[in-house]
């Protein structure tokens, strides 16, 4: 499978999706700070995704006049 940023900003929000949905069922789960980080730093993960622009291909080289 070929990954691209697109691919991934799907795959973290289904998983962020699934965990919240656990995280609102199970009452136990939200006391446990630990849990809530993790929710978090999912959800910063999935936005992160989803604002990344790539410019430019970094694999050309210009060529310089000398």
């Amino acid at each position: 499978m070929r990954w691209n940023l697109n691919s991934i900003y799907a795959i973290a929000s289904v998983d962020l999706a699934s965990k919240g949905d656990e995280f609102a069922r199970d009452q136990t789960v939200k006391a446990n700070e630990k849990w809530s980080r993790a929710l978090v730093e999912m959800w910063m993960t999935r936005n992160d995704m989803q604002n990344f622009i790539v410019l430019g291909d970094p694999a050309a080289r210009a060529k310089m006049a000398s």
